[in-house]
């Protein structure tokens, strides 16, 4: 009996796109999925009816070994048979994030088009590709990688599969056409303190990711996200969209800016003087209000510098300490 329904199911995947034999009987029109340009999904249904019985956990491997000898040995069987949602729906909505099973282009095939006509998605190569649309847009996937695709099967499971592997209605060896997303992730090259990062072209859930000498503010989800820096060196960014990945490297993380510091010095006349900030990684700029009168510069930038003193008195040098993230506050040394 498992063997007859499978077919069953399978013929329906088969046939499911030809707009001559749809049926909407059992669905109800829904206009609650967009784009992530925010356009409305047209030909959208959600199922009102009573859909399979989930399979458990031995159903799955039966069915599961029942599609590998029907047609590739790497077939993995991730869900079982479902009425609620298709293959589009599977691509460019749930694997997105969203929870709400539709089917999507229902006797419409070109109705998910909207993706790509709102350029939402743009063609590319397989390589870079995150969904891809079978021929006459027969089926649609997602790309784990260039030898795994996952996708829904019309009514029948979810697979995770070759590309080349499905039912015959799909034209599985034919032409393929590639998209990627056309969301992008924007932000700083330099992390000074905290700085901010944010995904545009998305309207879908975004969850972000750090390296270690970064922290996030509330929380890991939103098209905007404030990073903190716990440390300093090379870091990076990530926002995840679904099977999307944007992700932002080199970034480098100077922590913050220099602490002020002062020390004090004591000095004959006609004699010199060696300013030694404490951070010898940092540039400084020096200054003092009696520069040329009493005493005066050797170097009036760098690591370090030494004054003349001419004439008896206090002088303050200030020290403008300089990092990545600008000038800090003054450091001062008397002499």
């Amino acid at each position: 009996m498992k063997r007859i329904f499978l077919i069953i199911a399978l013929g329906f995947c088969n046939y499911c796109f030809v707009v001559a034999q749809c049926s909407t009987v059992g669905y109800s029109l829904t206009s609650i999925v967009k784009t992530p340009k925010n356009s409305t999904v047209q030909h959208t249904y959600t199922f009102t009816g009573t859909d399979f019985t989930p399979y458990n956990s031995s159903q799955l491997t039966d069915l599961e070994t029942e599609l590998k000898t029907l047609y590739d040995q790497a077939i993995k069987v991730l869900d079982g048979p479902s009425l609620k949602y298709n293959c589009h729906a599977y691509t460019f909505h749930l694997s997105e994030g969203y929870y709400n099973k539709v089917w999507m282009s229902l006797c419409y095939p070109s109705a998910f088009d909207i993706y790509f006509t709102d350029i939402s998605y743009v063609s590319c190569a397989e390589s870079e590709a995150s969904k891809v649309v079978y021929y006459m847009n027969s089926h649609s996937a997602i790309r784990i990688n260039s030898s795994k695709y996952e996708s829904k099967w019309g009514s029948g499971p979810l697979v995770q599969h070759p590309p080349n592997v499905g039912p015959a209605g799909y034209y599985p060896t034919s032409t393929k056409t590639y998209y990627k997303s056309t969301a992008y992730l924007d932000g700083p090259t330099t992390i000074c303190g905290e700085e901010s990062y944010v995904v545009y072209n998305s309207n879908y859930t975004v969850y972000w990711s750090c390296s270690p000498n970064l922290t996030m503010i509330d929380g890991n989800t939103g098209s905007y996200k404030t990073f903190v820096a716990t440390g300093t060196g090379s870091t990076w960014v990530r926002a995840t969209i679904g099977s999307f990945v944007l992700e932002k490297t080199g970034i480098t993380v100077t922590g913050t800016y220099p602490a002020p510091t002062s020390s004090n010095a004591n000095a004959s006349v006609n004699s010199y003087v060696s300013i030694n900030p404490p951070n010898s990684s940092y540039n400084y700029e020096y200054y003092c209000d009696k520069e040329g009168n009493g005493m005066h510069f050797m170097s009036s930038s760098g690591s370090s510098t030494s004054v003349y003193i001419s004439s008896p008195g206090s002088y303050t040098v200030t020290a403008h300490a300089m990092n990545a993230c600008g000038y800090a506050q003054n450091s001062t040394h008397t002499t």
